[in-house]
């Protein structure tokens, strides 16, 4: 089984490309992949409004029909700072939905082999309340709390 990367908003990429530098792919030994998803909850974008500000996420790039290359696979979810915890919340959970999609292609006795597993990395977890809450069979890592 392979891992992916994924970051949303620009915070995670660097990380992302770090971590990738020390962990290979089992069977080659070549990087893994790092796939990149956008999403924003703070910044003026056009055609957003003042009331979406700070209230609801909208993304900014997402994966589309690449969405389909997660299945089978174990990918960690990388962001810089993990504050509100709004944006990761959003990420997990349309992943998974992205992903749950997918999987109805194909027979009922083989959907869980192809299941993605997600995890959750973050430079640094601010120790504060959180907006949201992530699925309790999501594995998360702190660098920093």
């Amino acid at each position: 089984m392979t891992r992916s990367f994924g970051h949303f908003r620009s915070g995670g990429f660097f990380p992302a490309r770090v971590l990738r530098s020390f962990l290979k792919h089992p069977g080659t030994g070549k990087n893994i992949s790092i796939q990149a998803i956008g999403l924003s909850l703070y910044e003026e974008l056009p055609g957003t409004t003042s009331e979406q500000i700070g209230r609801e996420v909208i993304r900014t790039q997402w994966l589309g029909p690449e969405s389909r290359a997660l299945l089978g696979r174990r990918v960690l979810i990388i962001d810089e700072v993990d504050d509100s915890r709004t944006t990761l919340a959003y990420a997990i959970k349309e992943l998974q939905l992205d992903v749950e999609e997918q999987l109805k292609s194909f027979p009922e006795a083989e959907r869980e082999a192809k299941r993605t597993k997600f995890a959750v990395f973050v430079v640094h977890n601010k120790k504060k309340p959180k907006a949201a809450e992530l699925p309790a069979d999501i594995p998360y890592f702190a660098g920093e709390e």
